[in-house]
């Protein structure tokens, strides 16, 4: 599939021949703008307009209903397919040899890996960070707790300790308490039998 060099950032629309099937596609940047001068120079890199024409190429030729984000080792392309309502207004041919026409139209937002990392670093609001920030809390104090040269840690854990024994102690002590009150009932039937015994 031969191509003109992508212009990245700048949005453009193209028709991309494959086979003898035609194809629209819209290539758009995403996380940078048109007059990004880095951009624009990342984008005319030769290893990138390389990696752009085989995802383009492999996004059209699987036929995916939903295609996936396809990803190289600088870049990452987000795939969207809608119909292509003026499809059969066209007529494309080559040598009179007439084309056929996707009945689709592929959007792909191309994304800078780099930019993407930093977006999610410095998003404070995204529930990984916050997760990440609470367990690692979670974990000091576990570890303040478990030191043994920490004097605080150990009155903790003592009184832990205590508390544990206690808790230990208190359903023994439920439980004999209902058998002594048995005891004592029978010890006082059993008396009051004997003396009546007696007097009779």
């Amino acid at each position: 599939m031969d191509v003109e060099k992508f212009r990245l950032p700048t949005p453009e629309t193209r028709l991309f021949i494959v086979e003898d099937c035609v194809y629209k596609v819209k290539l758009r940047s995403r996380g940078c703008s048109e007059t990004d001068s880095k951009a624009r120079s990342f984008f005319e890199d030769k290893k990138i307009q390389e990696d752009l024409k085989r995802i383009i190429l492999a996004i059209l030729t699987t036929g995916a209903e939903s295609p996936a984000p396809v990803q190289a080792d600088d870049i990452v392309v987000y795939p969207y397919k809608c119909r292509w309502k003026a499809a059969d207004k066209f007529n494309f041919y080559v040598e009179n040899v007439p084309l056929k026409i996707c009945p689709n139209v592929f959007t792909l937002h191309v994304e800078i890996k780099n930019a993407e990392k930093d977006k999610n670093l410095s998003d404070s609001d995204s529930d990984q960070p916050i997760r990440l920030r609470r367990a690692k809390r979670r974990r000091l104090v576990e570890e303040e707790d478990s030191d043994p040269d920490n004097d605080d840690g150990e009155s903790r854990n003592a009184k832990r300790d205590d508390s544990n024994d206690d808790e230990a102690r208190e359903p023994r002590a439920k439980k004999t308490a209902p058998e002594s009150r048995v005891y004592q009932l029978f010890n006082a039937v059993c008396s009051m039998f004997w003396s009546k015994k007696r007097e009779s």
